[in-house]
């Protein structure tokens, strides 16, 4: 996975009006944070040390090489009102992933919905595959 899918992936989110009524762009942000003051929160974190490195490469209908990267990154969501609050940020990060130009693929391969008792908040747990292609 290379820094360029990662920064794709956070563009695509914060290019999306209907998201960002819903959380602010500065609490989308990359990697773990220690403590999460600011709510809703969406936090994008790459996980695994799973990606494919595949030999050689393809060609695309105009003739010209192609890569394919393929990753995955964990997307977790915070509120301090409501699970109803994360399953509709989801909704939305769902929808933006799947209709995306960037990504081939995306592909959602767990979902968890978990309540923190000693902050009292909400937290939707989501781990993404995806592949991307780009010219070699």
């Amino acid at each position: 996975m290379k820094t360029t899918d990662i920064d794709n992936l956070i563009s695509e989110l914060k290019g999306d009006a209907t998201l960002l009524s819903m959380v602010d762009s500065s609490n989308i942000r990359i990697g773990w944070v220690n403590v999460i003051s600011e709510f809703p929160s969406v936090i994008i974190t790459i996980v695994g040390d799973d990606i494919i490195q595949k030999l050689g490469y393809s060609t695309s209908p105009d003739g010209s090489k192609e890569r394919v990267d393929t990753g995955r990154v964990q997307i977790d969501i915070y509120s301090d009102k409501s699970a109803r609050e994360c399953a509709v940020i989801l909704d939305r990060i769902t929808l933006i992933l799947l209709q995306s130009s960037k990504f081939l693929k995306m592909r959602k391969t767990s979902d968890s919905q978990l309540f923190d008792n000693e902050t009292r908040t909400w937290r939707r747990v989501t781990t993404w595959e995806f592949q991307n292609v780009h010219a070699d």
